[in-house]
């Protein structure tokens, strides 16, 4: 059902049609859920669960988002906007405690060490996330997109080259989305990868963070 045309979830509305041909402006709705999440496990919920059950389950959460996610590009809009919801949701319990979990486990003299690393870390996931993400994304388009006879080979280049051109070669702009879609689909199931072995990872070094257990050996540190 994608031959020639917009898939079935790009074809909900003409909105998202237009939303759909802009790189990267897909992944906002999660971005901008994770960004909002409540500090509801900072209080007394830390404790109680303990920063395993919040930070393994936050990954899970985001890996069961990815999954609806992928769904949805198949199959509706609104499904895919439900799965960066959940993905968005999981990953903001994880860092809600993050800090906690990195500061307040490191003797007071080393707090601002520990501090500096988590915020290098935030930063630099981040840079090298978009870095190589961004370039996978822009390698999956080029090495798939299937030309209309007589395009020009410079649409290949990116789907903001390819829709500049379209209205001069008819079938483009539908050859580029498909080429872009699938790439686009092609990195989420990498980063779905990516965080169900942050779910194993930390499953296993946060092993004796279970319910009950303190969430920071050294308190002060965190306030």
């Amino acid at each position: 059902d994608t031959q020639g045309e917009f898939p079935r979830w790009a074809r909900c509305s003409d909105s998202w049609k237009s939303f759909a041909r802009r790189p990267g402006r897909a992944a906002t709705p999660g971005r901008s859920f994770a960004g909002h999440t409540p500090r509801y496990f900072h209080e007394g919920q830390l404790h109680r669960l303990g920063l395993r059950i919040i930070i393994s389950g936050g990954f899970t959460l985001a890996t069961i988002g990815m999954i609806i996610t992928l769904i949805g590009v198949q199959t509706a809009f609104p499904v895919f906007v439900a799965g960066l919801a959940v993905t968005g949701a999981g990953l903001g319990a994880t860092m809600s405690v993050a800090s906690t979990a990195i500061v307040g486990n490191v003797p007071p003299r080393k707090a601002g060490m520990a501090a500096s690393v988590e915020e290098v870390s935030y930063e630099f996931g981040s840079l090298i996330a978009v870095a190589v993400l961004g370039s996978l994304l822009s390698l999956f388009y080029t090495s798939r997109i299937h030309l209309p006879q007589g395009a020009p080979a410079e649409a290949a280049d990116s789907i903001a080259t390819a829709r500049d051109l379209a209205s001069d070669h008819p079938g483009l702009l539908d050859a580029a989305a498909i080429a872009f879609n699938s790439g686009y689909t092609t990195i989420m199931i990498i980063i779905a990868v990516v965080i169900a072995a942050g779910v194993i990872t930390t499953g296993w070094l946060l092993r004796q963070y279970g319910p009950g257990s303190t969430a920071s050996a050294y308190e002060d540190n965190t306030h």
